[in-house]
């Protein structure tokens, strides 16, 4: 008996093939966007902790040169206004950022005054955020992206592109017994991917409080609140990114984001 092959394929109709797109389609749509959200929170987590170490480094190394243990003894510090004896210049500043940071000006503080940047941590709206925010010294609140937090300070560039807002004040107290953040000397604000959007606290601007040890502290992390409370004679929990009654202030839609570097510094820089 001869035994013949059957060689006849089946094929998928025209129905099938679009049932099967369009299923495709509805799975793309729902998991792309989760899937460069992540990608995204990574590439800022990376971006500040690089970040993060440069400056840390550079402090640290300020107060080797000069053989001390507080910033404020520093021969860098006084070149950056603690020393008020001599005539620093805008350009003996950036002398010491290009030194310490290999950071270069991005927009000079005389620059912005000149143009009336928004100034002394106050909250702007409208054509003011328009304008302001995205250039190193002006960011959006996380839970309300129609209103913008700005502070007229040098902004500088780092090499990774990250802008930073850095300004420098010998009003605070030395205390003690509040840890090992004993003093704070210094603001600094990073935005890990410069120019470019959100521009928005907890997102990619992230805050930190230097202290006279040369290191730098998330703003709203234990020691800040440690030492803030102290200052202010208040609650530690006044000044934590975590209240009393287990609210997170980074991760709670209600609140304006300003906590979240607190957050990542205590989750190995992972951006929330």
């Amino acid at each position: 008996m001869r035994i013949v092959e059957n060689t006849s394929k089946t094929a998928f109709t025209l129905a099938e093939v679009l049932i099967t797109l369009a299923i495709i389609g509805v799975v793309a749509a729902l998991t792309l966007p989760l899937f460069f959200n992540n990608y995204q929170k990574k590439v800022y987590s990376n971006q500040l902790k690089v970040s993060y170490s440069i400056l840390n480094t550079g402090f640290k190394q300020m107060l080797s040169d000069s053989a001390v243990t507080k910033f404020e003894e520093s021969e860098a510090a006084g070149m950056l206004g603690f020393d008020t004896t001599n005539n620093w210049t805008d350009e003996d500043e950036a002398a010491v950022f290009k030194k310490y940071f290999s950071a270069l000006v991005y927009v000079p503080y005389s620059q912005q005054v000149k143009e009336g940047w928004p100034n002394g941590n106050n909250v702007y709206t409208g054509d003011t955020c328009k304008k302001f925010v995205g250039k190193g010294s002006t960011w959006y609140k996380r839970n309300n992206r129609t209103t913008c937090i700005g502070c007229r300070q040098e902004v500088y560039k780092l090499a990774n592109g990250a802008l930073i807002r850095m300004g420098f004040f010998s009003s605070f107290p030395e205390m003690q017994n509040t840890g090992r953040l004993k003093r704070v000397v210094g603001e600094i604000t990073i935005d890990v991917n410069g120019e470019r959007k959100p521009n928005v606290f907890g997102e990619d601007a992230f805050e930190f409080a230097l202290g006279n040890d040369g290191n730098l502290y998330a703003w709203w992390d234990d020691s800040f609140a440690k030492y803030f409370s102290a200052v202010e004679k208040g609650d530690y929990w006044d000044y934590y990114y975590k209240l009393k009654d287990g609210t997170n202030l980074c991760t709670d839609q209600r609140y304006n984001g300003r906590a979240c570097a607190a957050y990542a510094e205590e989750h190995n820089w992972e951006v929330y």
